[in-house]
């Protein structure tokens, strides 16, 4: 038996997520709780048409979506995800002339998701516990350390992540239509910036492992299971082990293309179609400078 002043005060605090029995069947103890996933599911749409004048026609669109789903698990071990998109559309039709026609599209694309705990967003237990070498991460990655108890169900949250992206796409095109005789011209653009921003990795919370060695050998535990525990409750781990902090990545990319056709009716029986298009997709580049190739 532990005396309560003896137990070490992180111990004491995790044990918040280690809920007593609330169940007493013939032949032992045991813990029953509802575990109810939730899934809530958020969408609009908008659309805007607005005849500017004879010669000058707009259209605008505006969509949201929204996903939050939790699984929960025991005492507030579980997982949750998250997933906010929103599109944005605006083009614009104009009649220059009877023989120019031009028109402008703009396109904007934002993509959040992110995979962590169920206490993500809620509940900083690290920066609570303030245990030495585990720096505590944004509120994406919080949650409960993972305790992993020798003989005995570990508790806590999983070492796995968060893995978050934070993706944003802008996109510009313009087409002009040109009819001069027996030629119809038609020119182009298209710009695009790509913004993927990626979080995330393993031991973000940290990972503590007990496994009776310090105990087991003069506290007479029946057995390996209990010492185990001893361990826990005084503070003495066997393995310990912890990210340094979420890793980033901040690719960026703005893709190019032009183009120039013309549809050229030679005779009332023949046309003749030539043009030349241009693109450019560049690779990534890493605005943090920690994007490399390696070579074997």
């Amino acid at each position: 038996i532990i005396p309560s002043n003896r137990i070490h005060p992180t111990s004491q605090q995790l044990l918040e997520f280690y809920p007593a029995a609330n169940q007493v069947p013939s032949g032992g103890f045991n813990y029953l709780s509802e575990q109810n996933r939730t899934i809530d599911r958020k969408q609009f749409t908008q659309r805007i048409d607005f005849v500017q004048d004879s010669a000058s026609t707009w259209m605008g669109r505006y969509s949201y979506g929204h996903d939050d789903e939790v699984t929960p698990a025991l005492q507030l071990n579980g997982s949750k995800l998250l997933n906010s998109v929103h599109q944005v559309m605006i083009g614009n039709t104009r009649t220059l002339s009877s023989r120019v026609l031009n028109e402008f599209r703009f396109g904007f694309n934002s993509f959040f998701n992110t995979y962590g705990r169920e206490l993500a967003y809620e509940r900083d237990v690290v920066s609570e516990l303030g245990i030495p070498g585990i720096t505590p991460g944004p509120p994406e990655s919080w949650g409960i350390p993972a305790i992993v108890i020798g003989g005995y169900n570990g508790f806590g949250d999983s070492t796995e992540g968060p893995y978050t992206n934070r993706n944003k796409v802008f996109e510009f095109v313009d087409n002009l239509s040109w009819i001069r005789g027996t030629h119809s011209f038609k020119l182009g653009a298209s710009i695009r910036f790509d913004h993927f921003d990626q979080d995330g990795n393993q031991f973000s919370r940290g990972s503590f492992q007990f496994d009776g060695r310090a105990t087991g050998s003069f506290t007479g535990a029946a057995t390996p299971g209990a010492a185990a525990f001893a361990d826990f409750l005084l503070g003495y781990q066997r393995l310990s082990g912890a990210s340094v902090a979420l890793a980033t990545t901040r690719f960026r990319a703005i893709s190019q293309s032009y183009y120039f056709n013309d549809t050229w009716r030679m005779r009332e029986n023949m046309t003749h179609d030539y043009g030349l298009r241009y693109e450019y997709t560049p690779p990534w580049l890493d605005k943090g400078g920690t994007l490399m190739n390696a070579y074997l």
